[in-house]
């Protein structure tokens, strides 16, 4: 007899302003009765569940936190994913209904891609059902009333990881830029951006869509910033 799975979402949640989480995705964080949350360490508050724990009823779904440390080498990360893996696939294999709930959207540099190519060896794949949600440069270019793109313009979007050097490269062969999590290059970024000729011609936006959301747009001021890890800059030519 074939074994029956339950069925796992990964849920895009958007980027902090939880009515931004679409229809589709509040009806499967409401239907379920596992949730799988995100954390960085032991007791951190998650962000994810910052965003939608309005919708849900812990006093009847199930919490699962999954350890996802913040850390650069994805050698070390390696078990922790397996581990997160594991006790998806545990509630999965009981046929239990699931949602892993991630920041932005499921498929846009978001911890759920480790987790989601674990669980596909296993699960079956009508099984599995990705819920978009909003990416934060897409909710921080409506935020800052900044257009990203139009017409034949070109859009490249670099993660926080980028080599530096190559970063005039990148901003002479695009239109618009969308550098991901600045917090630990900004100051090298906006000489680079100074150099073009560009420093009025830019954004930057962090934690977008939440309380604590901030757009900045002077130069100046963003030499001066602390920046947070939940932050972005939108570089534009035209």
């Amino acid at each position: 007899m074939q074994k029956k799975y339950g069925k796992f979402y990964g849920v895009g949640v958007g980027p902090g302003d939880p009515e931004l989480i679409t229809l589709k995705g509040l009806n499967v964080l409401k239907s379920v009765p596992v949730v799988f949350v995100p954390v960085s360490r032991e007791g951190k508050d998650s962000y994810a569940l910052g965003i939608a724990e309005r919708y849900l009823d812990f006093s009847k779904q199930e919490r699962i936190d999954l350890l996802f440390p913040m850390k650069k080498n994805q050698a070390e990360l390696i078990p922790n994913w397996d581990r997160a893996a594991e006790k998806v696939l545990e509630v999965c294999g009981k046929g239990m209904d699931s949602a892993f709930i991630t920041e932005g959207d499921p498929f846009f540099f978001s911890t759920f891609i480790y987790l989601y190519t674990r669980v596909i060896k296993k699960v079956p794949r009508e099984n599995i059902t990705i819920v978009p949600g909003v990416t934060s440069f897409c909710a921080s270019a409506a935020a800052a009333e900044f257009p990203l793109v139009h017409g034949e313009a070109r859009l490249a979007i670099l993660p926080s990881v980028y080599d530096m050097d190559k970063v005039e490269e990148v901003l002479e062969k695009f239109d618009t830029v969308v550098f991901m999590k600045v917090n630990k290059v900004l100051p090298q970024l906006l000489k680079k951006i100074e150099r073009l000729g560009l420093k009025n011609q830019l954004v930057y936006v962090e934690r977008c869509g939440s309380g604590e959301e901030r757009i900045i747009r002077d130069p100046e001021e963003l030499k001066k910033l602390d920046a947070n890890y939940l932050s972005l800059m939108i570089v534009k030519k035209h």
